[in-house]
């Protein structure tokens, strides 16, 4: 449903009072059915209803059109229309409308000065959100590329420290690298020295046969010297001189065959004997074992030249502490120490670049100790 608004009281006008009539449209203006009431009085009682029934006014060529759903006024050929004039309820009626247009116009001005007042409330809130949002915004900047620097920072550090862990990891591998190599060639050295000790209590069973069977021809050549002896004391006795004894020497002379066996238990034992003799004239005999193919007759030997004492014995010796196996280097260095009360912290396990520093040193020390022993020039040589 169309409605409409009265342009004097500005009250709401609905189409159906145009078309009824009760509402009327004149000069493009619509007046409500109050104000037409109060604008123009019937003095013989006629209504607007009544007015709006007719379709035509007597004295008049007056005819209700229908256009658009407004009820219109279309005057043909008219006398002037016969009604009242204004009286002072139609001025009361219009000075209402009047101030009715006046209110509504204060209360759009008023309304306006509201809506003006919200924009700038919502204009400030908008620029003060903004400026937070702007300041917020740089704050996180800042946090991101405070948190970014903190980062690289913390990441260079880490890569630092990855690095350092790397190369002390790799140094820990290299050194179990060679307590593994080391404990390799120890395993080897036991494994020789085993098949050398099994090797040994074969030839002692060897020897207990063999001295069983010479206790045997002993024990046959008892019964033979009793019998001699028996014939010998029937017989007149006769004075035989015995023969001078020839000097063969050391008895230790024997035992040097052995050092040439192949059996690397027999040269062992060679060298341990040699030893016990603490004759310094084996000392000759010993040093060329320090070179011996099998590692626990290169360490006898290395221990049992230091027993002997000989100064003979310090240059072998002091060559033996390059020997590749840390058993031998140790029972060379110890030997070195009991022969020269010298120490230069030489360590048969440790690195094999410090352990060249320190045999340089004992090498330096031999040779200043060799031209210490050399006679001073224009000594008596003869004595």
């Amino acid at each position: 449903m169309k409605i409409n608004f009265c342009d004097i009281c500005n009250e709401s006008v609905p189409q159906a009072q145009l078309d009824q009539g009760l509402a009327v449209i004149r000069k493009g203006r619509v007046i409500c059915s109050v104000c037409e009431g109060a604008m123009h009085s019937d003095p013989a009682g006629e209504t607007q209803s009544d007015r709006a029934s007719a379709t035509k006014i007597p004295g008049s060529e007056k005819t209700l059109m229908p256009d658009s759903g407004a009820t219109q006024v279309e005057v043909r050929s008219m006398a002037p229309a016969a009604y009242p004039k204004d009286s002072s309820g139609g001025l009361v009626a219009g000075f209402l409308a009047a101030v009715s247009v006046v209110l509504v116009a204060v209360v759009a001005v008023m309304l306006i000065d509201r809506i003006e007042e919200l924009d700038n409330t919502i204009e400030n809130k908008l620029s003060d959100f903004r400026r937070d949002l702007t300041n917020t915004e740089g704050r996180l900047v800042e946090g991101f590329n405070a948190a970014q620097a903190a980062y690289l920072v913390s990441s260079s550090g880490l890569s630092a420290d990855i690095g350092s862990l790397k190369e002390a990891r790799l140094e820990d591998n290299r050194l179990l690298r060679e307590r593994l190599d080391k404990t390799t060639r120890g395993v080897e050295d036991l494994r020789e020295r085993m098949g050398a000790m099994a090797l040994t209590e074969r030839e002692v069973a060897d020897h207990a046969r063999s001295i069983a069977g010479i206790n045997a021809a002993l024990a046959a050549i008892d019964l033979d010297i009793g019998q001699l002896a028996k014939d010998l004391a029937e017989r007149p006795s006769v004075i035989i001189a015995a023969p001078e004894p020839e000097d063969t020497g050391p008895g230790w002379l024997a035992l040097l065959e052995d050092l040439e066996s192949k059996n690397s238990g027999v040269r062992w034992n060679a060298v341990e004997d040699l030893g016990h003799t603490a004759d310094v004239g084996v000392v000759p005999h010993l040093i060329p074992v320090l070179g011996d193919e099998d590692t626990f007759v290169r360490m006898a030997a290395a221990r049992v030249l230091g027993g002997l004492g000989s100064d003979a014995s310090i240059g072998p010796l002091i060559d033996a502490l390059a020997d590749a196996a840390p058993s031998v280097r140790d029972a060379a260095v110890s030997s070195l120490r009991l022969l020269t009360s010298q120490n230069f912290r030489f360590d048969p396990l440790g690195k094999e670049t410090e352990r060249a520093k320190r045999l340089r040193s004992w090498r330096d020390w031999h040779s200043d100790y060799l031209e210490k022993q050399k006679p001073a020039e224009g000594d008596d040589m003869t004595g």
